[in-house]
């Protein structure tokens, strides 16, 4: 059964270890969720689409990847850690041909920088770009 890619898909396929509380060690509160991820195929463009929020001291990025057989790229974006839910896009653009309809490899992954410590992380699992639609896990 093919599933839409959605905020619950991605948070319980990629983001298992992404969402860490704030603790001890002096971390930020963070949260990131994946809206969309949309093929523009004239272009050739992708599009990731992400709700994310940082608060407390410290400080958040994010990043995401494509990769589609010799095509591939890779983006990534700060958030502010002033408490503020935001809507963040990033565009990935192939230097090596267009995207295209069909499966591609998608990465996400985050750095969280606290008062003392910093970590980070990354997962990368197969997803079903489609025109102009969000993507699909197959």
């Amino acid at each position: 059964m093919r599933r839409v890619l959605t905020t619950a898909v991605i948070a319980a396929a990629l983001l298992v270890s992404f969402i860490p509380a704030a603790s001890a060690s002096g971390l930020p509160d963070t949260r990131l969720r994946i809206q969309s991820v949309v093929l523009e195929p004239s272009s050739g463009t992708v599009t990731v689409t992400a709700r994310t929020r940082c608060s407390g001291e410290g400080t958040m990025s994010w990043e995401t990847s494509l990769r589609q057989g010799v095509r591939h790229d890779r983006a990534r974006q700060n958030v502010p850690c002033d408490g503020v839910a935001r809507t963040q896009t990033l565009i990935l653009e192939s230097r090596t041909g267009r995207f295209h309809a069909g499966r591609a490899i998608f990465m996400l992954g985050d750095i969280i920088c606290g008062t003392d410590i910093c970590i980070g992380g990354a997962s990368a699992g197969p997803i079903r770009l489609l025109p102009s639609r969000s993507a699909i896990i197959p």
